[in-house]
This record gives structure tokens, C-alpha cells and sequence, in this order.
């Protein structure tokens, strides 16, 4: 490695993008890197990573880990410590849901949807936070979901989780903040991404329109870090209906959740697909 690379290396802020082999993970890597970031690209599809790694000017390394696994979610934190990578923003962008009844969603897929979506982001942010705060310096992009305000029938693992996702991001932002370490929840509506296919979900009402992209969402998350927002909905309309929900009975909500959920038919996936 030449001197000039190495100044590079040690100069340049680095972030990691968990969920980088597709989708929303894909387009942050894409901006962070032409935002000049040093970049550490996590998932399970090692050959994705080295496709995306080869099309990018900043993509250091990149971490095949499986963060359905504790095993796979420490690998991460220990290859950064390896490589002495120090993390300014963590993305924990890795997710998956599931469309259809909880009474007929496979127990493992109900478990690896709490693994990845909630404990592996909580583990990730536990890992790095120490770091940011002894640095007085850090971000940490949670990726919610606008679903994390409601509560969604025939999606109920998956609107919990990111409800999850949502409380815990602003209750630590609000502890972090003094030490100028920020956290960012971003709630994006229906993307177009794989996640439609993943949850058995792309004939769902909610999802037919592809109501925006992958880019366009990475583009909303990039703003939102340099506002350092603490809550980021995308789009007015879902802003408008989460403010909406709050003066409408509950009774009503859930059922008005339950029939965007609902598919026709129901088609999807038997496997429980790419989590990152």
C-alpha cells in the first residue's frame, strides 16, 4: 500500500453500511461514497459485496456476515477492530418482513425477523456507540419504516420490530447528543426493492404502486444525517397519515392497516430470502 493510500485511509471518514448487497443498503453505500467516505460494506452475499465494492472509489473491505447469528453480528465489530477501522457513521440498514397471518408465519421466520431487524441492530450500535462517544464524534442511521407508528396486521412481526426501531433510536439520541454522537431513525413508506419478494408482499396494496426508490430514499437519508434529524419520514403523505392516526380511533387505524396489507392473491417466497 503506497503512502498516498494510506494518508487516504486515515484521513477520510469511514462508515459501514449493513443490508449493502441490495436495495436501500446498495444506494447509501453509493451516496456515502460519493460523499467521500471510506466505506465498510456488510452482508451475507459476498459476491453482491465484491460487485459493488468493484464500482465504487472508496469501498475499503467488505464483511460477508450473516446477522441472523450472534457469531455473525461480533464478526463485524471484530473485522473493523482488525483492520482498525474507526466507524464515524454506522448505517444499520439490514432488515426483512413477512406478509401474511402470524398464525402461518414459520417460527424461524418470526425469530430471524427479531434476530436481524432488532437485535442485531441493537448489537451493532452497542458495539460501535463506545468508540463515538470516547471520540466526542458519530452518526448512527437506524432504518425504520413509516410502519413503526402503526400497528399492522398481517405485517404484526414486522410493524413491531420497526416500532422497536423507532422508540429506541429517539431515546438514545436523547442520551448521546451531549457527547455530539447523533442517531437518526429513517422511515421510508413502500420502496422498491426486494423486500417486496422477501415479505410475500409484492401484490400487497400498499406496495403495487412503488411509491419510491432505493436512491431516492438513500438521497432523503443523506439530508436527514446532515440535519441530524432524530426522526425522518419520508414523504408528506406518510407524515400526514402518522399525524392523521393520532386523531382517528385505533379501532378504525388497524383496520385501515390491515386492508393495505392485505394481498391478491397472496404469492411470495417460501424461504425467508435476503436479509442483507
Amino acid at each position: 500500500m503506497s503512502a498516498l493510500r494510506e494518508k487516504i485511509i486515515t484521513t477520510q471518514p469511514w462508515a459501514l453500511v449493513t443490508g449493502a448487497s441490495s436495495g436501500i443498503g446498495y444506494e447509501l453505500a453509493r451516496t456515502l461514497d460519493a460523499q467521500g467516505y471510506q466505506l465498510v460494506l456488510v452482508a451475507r452475499r459476498a459476491d453482491r459485496l465484491k460487485e459493488l465494492q468493484a464500482r465504487l472509489e472508496n469501498a475499503s473491505y467488505i464483511c460477508a456476515a450473516d446477522l441472523g447469528t450472534a457469531e455473525g453480528m461480533q464478526s463485524v465489530y471484530d473485522f473493523c477492530l482488525s483492520k482498525k477501522v474507526a466507524v464515524d457513521v454506522l448505517v444499520n440498514n439490514a432488515g426483512f418482513g413477512h406478509n401474511g397471518d402470524f398464525k402461518d408465519e414459520p417460527l424461524e421466520t418470526a425469530q430471524q425477523m427479531i434476530q436481524v431487524n432488532i437485535t442485531a441492530l441493537v448489537t451493532l450500535t452497542k458495539l460501535f456507540l463506545p468508540q463515538m462517544l470516547e471520540r466526542k464524534h458519530g452518526h448512527i442511521v437506524q432504518m425504520s419504516s413509516a410502519a413503526s407508528f402503526f400497528a399492522g396486521p398481517l405485517m404484526a412481526n414486522y410493524y413491531a420490530t420497526k416500532a422497536y426501531v423507532t422508540s429506541f433510536s429517539r431515546a438514545l439520541a436523547y442520551e448521546v447528543r451531549p457527547f455530539n454522537v447523533f442517531v437518526t431513525a429513517v422511515c421510508p413508506g413502500p420502496v422498491h426493492t426486494e423486500f417486496g419478494a422477501v415479505a410475500k408482499a409484492g401484490s400487497s396494496r400498499i406496495l403495487k404502486d412503488k411509491v419510491t426508490t432505493p436512491d431516492e430514499i438513500a438521497r432523503f437519508t443523506w439530508k436527514a444525517i446532515q440535519k441530524k434529524k432524530t426522526v425522518a419520514v419520508h414523504g408528506m403523505i406518510f407524515s400526514f397519515f402518522i399525524t392523521l392516526s393520532r386523531l382517528l380511533p385505533a379501532s378504525l387505524i388497524i383496520r385501515l392497516t390491515a386492508l393495505l396489507n392485505k394481498t391478491k392473491p397472496r404469492i411470495g417466497l417460501d424461504s425467508l430470502g435476503e436479509k442483507s
